[in-house]
């Protein structure tokens, strides 16, 4: 899933309310996180969250200079967190390679 990070409303406020999917009008999916939902619950309080893995984007891993990566390809990182269904945005598809160069879903927009 596209997950939205945790943006401020009014930047100039700290500790104020944040954007969700409600709040942020177009959003840009390359400045979104990605997460791989593995549970779907609800806390103590009722408010429903997700608990994944986190997906990582090759411009935002530490790597050789000269290594080379394939254009949309991702890391999954060992990074394991709950988050507010609110701020999950849309629908991500991530395959393997070989999965990827076979087919895709039908209903997925590259």
């Amino acid at each position: 899933m596209y997950v939205l990070r945790d943006i401020p409303i009014d930047p100039s406020k700290t500790g104020g309310p944040r954007h969700t999917f409600e709040t942020i009008g177009k959003v840009n999916y390359s400045e979104c996180d990605i997460v791989r939902v593995e549970t779907l619950y609800k806390d103590e309080k009722g408010e429903s969250r997700v608990l994944g893995h986190h997906y990582l984007r090759s411009n935002e891993v530490y790597h050789e200079p000269s290594r080379k990566f394939y254009t949309n390809e991702l890391m999954r990182t060992s990074i394991f967190e709950s988050i507010p269904i609110d701020l999950v945005i849309d629908t991500c598809w991530v395959l393997d390679p070989n999965t990827y160069f076979k087919a895709r879903p039908i209903n997925s927009i590259e």
